[in-house]
């Protein structure tokens, strides 16, 4: 099996500008989850996607492939997917090769385990078969209540999720599938997904400078949990 990761890292972001370079305990954010895909024993090549010449010369310097996306698959409101499938098919054709999985590391979700990726990956090898993608499943926490508005601005339809049983969130810390049905399915959620179980403390997915003081608080902290 050849399996390609991809780390995307597009320059752009309006909630907290320039989040892959901010400094994390030293590193510049996208750093960490280049080091984590580098002890994978299971990749096959590691390529950094993005359109942000420093991000590109960090991970050329780290010993990772670059892919400059273009311009057109950069903006706010490009799709993950369509740019997968354009790497893939550059790869392709430029410089002839396929991969039969490819596997999905995102910089914002730097909480994982030293042995999740290749966890994540054997998950999907091991069921072969009957599973097409395995993505990262942490649980709801009981203190979460969901609710509606109505148009007076008053609750109403609420959840409790206590009532309800365990429920589960696919925070961003991995996803992975087989080429072929991604390409079919056009997402990593698909008939046959299997679940890869994180732990509490890794459901956290940097979107905003609140993410990322917790973040920081948690890989700053000597918890008792194997990661690096």
């Amino acid at each position: 099996m050849k399996i390609l990761a991809i780390i995307p890292a597009r320059m752009g972001s309006k909630r907290l500008p320039d989040k892959n370079k901010m400094d994390l305990l030293g590193k510049p954010l996208i750093q960490w989850t280049i080091e984590q895909a580098k002890m994978s024993k299971l990749i096959t090549r590691i390529v950094v996607d993005s359109d942000d010449e420093e991000i590109l010369g960090l991970a050329d310097s780290l010993g990772v492939d670059c892919f400059r996306r273009i311009p057109e698959l950069a903006k706010d409101s490009s799709s993950i997917y369509d740019a997968i499938f354009y790497e893939l098919d550059f790869i392709k054709e430029k410089q002839g090769e396929e991969y039969d999985i490819v596997v999905l590391l995102q910089t914002t979700s730097p909480l994982r385990k030293d042995e999740d990726i290749d966890k994540a990956i054997q998950t999907l090898l091991d069921d072969y078969e009957n599973t097409d993608s395995v993505v990262s499943a942490g649980k709801i926490q009981s203190e979460i209540l969901s609710a509606k508005m109505n148009f007076d601005g008053k609750f109403i339809s609420f959840i409790n999720p206590k009532e309800i049983g365990e429920r589960y969130f696919s925070f961003g810390v991995l996803y992975v599938s087989k080429v072929e049905t991604l390409r079919k399915q056009k997402t990593f959620y698909q008939e046959r997904t299997a679940p890869y179980f994180i732990e509490r403390w890794q459901n956290f997915d940097i979107d905003d400078i609140y993410d990322f003081i917790c973040v920081e608080a948690i890989m700053s902290k000597p918890l008792n949990y194997e990661s690096k």
